[in-house]
């Protein structure tokens, strides 16, 4: 490898790294503003309210066997 490949690759190389950090900084931000969001939304929406709703199979139900369908 001569001198001036070896200098470009240096190149290239040193601008990876600097698009890498600035690419990594960008999704820590990115993380520190959805987790904000998140936890505004969720004050906002307090604690949801119970659900009245009866389920549809009992607890202890029997179902019927694939043989019965």
């Amino acid at each position: 490898m001569n001198a001036e490949t070896a200098a470009h690759l240096a190149e290239l190389e040193a601008r990876y790294d600097a698009h890498l950090g600035a690419l990594r900084h960008h999704a820590e931000s990115l993380g520190a503003a959805v987790d904000a969001e998140a936890s505004a939304l969720a004050e906002r929406a307090g604690t949801p309210p119970e659900s009245t709703a009866k389920p549809l199979i009992p607890d202890g139900a029997l179902l019927p066997a694939d043989d019965d369908l």
